[in-house]
């Protein structure tokens, strides 16, 4: 085992051994092992949650399977990376976890990738319907989302959040008055008036 004396600096390494005898021999050096030294964490990404912003209702939460979340991808993103959002659901009531491994589809020539444009480059993944509709947990969700490269270092995580309203709210037309002569005061359920501008409450 060979400790080197200090910290390798960041950047590709060709590493090679020989071994000398005690007679003084050497031998000859072993193929090269390349090794990359990445000590540096991706740019954290940002976050999008489209239905979140007036609060995700029941239609939403059913329809396309669930709730989506745009990830924008950072430019020092690469192929391999590893995307992951933890949602929590309110009062700590459990979390689900997601995580999407970027392809090269998702990125651009300059990140490793193959797709085309000038971006901003997306990944989108999906809050699914089960987990919104699971006991009911109505309330205030909230979302953490980093990016881990394939050396491991992660990113600093970013935050969402969106509420969950689910039910629907409750009317109740409690009178009809009339105030119109010759009969006026108010009106129940099946009666005739002359006025047609009723006060409705």
């Amino acid at each position: 085992t060979f400790t080197p004396s200090a910290d390798m600096s960041s950047g590709l390494h060709s590493l090679t051994a020989k071994a000398t005898d005690a007679a003084g021999n050497t031998s000859v050096a072993t193929n090269p092992f390349i090794l990359t030294i990445d000590t540096t964490a991706p740019t954290a990404p940002t976050i999008n949650i489209p239905e979140g912003v007036n609060g995700i209702n029941a239609t939403e939460a059913l329809s396309g399977g669930g709730a989506p979340i745009v990830v924008t991808i950072p430019s020092n993103a690469r192929v391999g990376d590893v995307v992951t959002t933890v949602i929590t659901k309110p009062n700590g009531q459990g979390a689900v976890t997601i995580s999407t491994t970027l392809t090269a589809a998702d990125l651009p020539p300059a990140q490793g990738g193959t797709a085309v444009g000038n971006g901003p480059f997306t990944v989108t993944q999906l809050i699914d319907t089960a987990d919104l509709t699971a006991l009911n947990v109505e309330g205030a969700w909230s979302t953490s989302t980093t990016i881990t490269d394939v050396a491991g270092n992660i990113s600093s995580p970013v935050s969402g959040s969106f509420t969950l309203d689910t039910v629907a709210p409750t009317l109740t037309l409690n009178s009809v008055v009339d105030d119109v002569t010759l009969v006026t005061g108010n009106l129940t359920s099946g009666d005739t008036t002359n006025d047609q501008y009723r006060d409705w409450e």
